[in-house]
């Protein structure tokens, strides 16, 4: 998960690949805070871990109906 300069959210690959150029905007391993009163700053935003966590869970929910080509309505979500 990454915030770019100019404000864009990444998630997944795409995050990945400029957390080099970008370290003071991207997030990772931040799964292991959830449930913790914490504030995870990329770049001058505040997130928590549940909000990263629902950023990524979005993009695999969008990429899983167009894969699909229908729309998904129900999941399970494992540790």
């Amino acid at each position: 998960m990454a915030v770019t300069a100019d404000g864009q959210v990444l998630v997944g690959e795409p995050a990945r690949r400029q957390a080099a150029a970008n370290p003071e905007g991207t997030a990772t391993a931040f799964k292991r805070t959830k449930g913790q009163r914490l504030e995870i700053r990329l770049r001058d935003r505040g997130f928590t871990p549940e909000q990263l966590s629902a950023f990524l869970l979005r993009k695999i929910k969008r990429h899983a109906e167009t894969f699909l080509g229908e729309p998904v309505e129900r999941a399970v979500v494992t540790p």
